[in-house]
């Protein structure tokens, strides 16, 4: 666990319960909030620490009632007064004997990855190709841009959870096949040549240009 505890990238901190005192820090939380760890020792998290004080009055009750707490996000504010989004996971832990006494929160700052995510829903967003999200083992879409509800002639939530089949999409269903099937051994297709039908019947020619990624599990093709 100390190994665990000081290689570690992410924040971590051991609080007592009775007190919500820091007993122990590591280099993962010094980074993250600006404090050192002799600033810390033996005092309690800043008040304004939480974006959202609400948020840590909920995590803290759950992680008392359920024994811990899984993936929540939350925003902390750094000593220097930047905003940090960050995932949030923390158990209670027993070191003085059976009954749980203190709490260690693992913290991961995920600022950067949210920005990526945001850069990206832009793009995909405004892009004004024709652009969908689809879930590769049952082809229902998840999501779609703009571009596909104009040239499409189909709102978002008229497709969100359905698939090109059910929505007459494919002028001849037997691409979709082929496609997949070259999915299966590639996980990009370029310029491949297609016939889509509007949702008023009219036949357009277009190129697909896909790619296969995974998420929770799940595979994808956008």
């Amino acid at each position: 666990f100390r190994q665990v505890f000081h290689a570690s990238n992410d924040s971590i901190a051991i609080v007592r319960l009775d007190n919500e005192l820091f007993v122990e820090v590591n280099e993962g939380y010094e980074r993250l909030s600006g404090y050192a760890r002799t600033e810390v020792i033996g005092q309690s998290a800043r008040a304004d620490a939480w974006v959202n004080p609400e948020q840590r009055s909920q995590i803290w009750a759950a992680l008392m009632r359920d024994g811990r707490v899984h993936d929540h996000a939350v925003q902390f504010r750094r000593r220097n007064g930047e905003i940090r989004d960050c995932i949030v996971n923390a158990s209670l832990l027993a070191l003085d004997g059976a009954t749980p006494d203190h709490a260690v929160w693992i913290t991961r700052d995920v600022t950067q990855e949210h920005a990526v995510h945001e850069q990206f829903i832009a793009a995909f967003r405004l892009t004004p190709d024709y652009m969908s999200i689809s879930r590769l083992r049952d082809g229902q879409y998840v999501e779609v841009n703009e571009a596909f509800e104009r040239i499409m002639g189909y709102r978002r939530d008229e497709v969100i959870g359905r698939t090109a089949l059910q929505l007459g999409v494919w002028h001849d269903p037997s691409q979709r096949q082929v496609l997949s099937d070259l999915l299966r051994t590639s996980n990009a297709l370029r310029e491949f040549p297609i016939e889509i039908v509007t949702r008023a019947g009219m036949v357009r020619q277009a190129l697909v240009n896909c790619s296969v990624f995974e998420a929770r599990g799940e595979r994808y093709m956008i």
